[in-house]
């Protein structure tokens, strides 16, 4: 087994964001007063968003909709099976 070594940055799991990365490790380097800044006011600004109340609700939204669409798929499936059970099946004919 190989260690990693601590300051190291474990890959990226899509290769799309290797770019972006490389991007933000060089302008950080260069400026690192700005990158501190920049991801202090980035964090303040999450902060200062509702964004654990929309959470939140989407969650007790969520269980109803579930709700709903379980009973959807449900009458799906004994419409299918009605209809399966009303269509008459033609006898196999033996061809001997």
């Amino acid at each position: 087994m190989s260690a990693q070594e601590p300051n190291s940055v474990p890959p990226a799991s899509n290769a799309s964001l290797d770019p972006l990365i490389a991007s933000v490790e060089n302008y950080t380097r260069k400026e690192p007063t700005k990158a501190v800044s920049a991801a202090f006011g980035a964090g303040l600004i999450l902060t200062l968003l509702p964004v654990g109340g929309i959470v939140r609700l989407l969650f007790i939204a969520l269980r109803p909709l579930l709700l709903v669409l379980g009973f959807i798929k449900l009458y799906e499936e004994i419409e299918s099976r009605r209809r399966q059970a009303a269509t008459p099946t033609e006898p196999e004919t033996d061809p001997s």
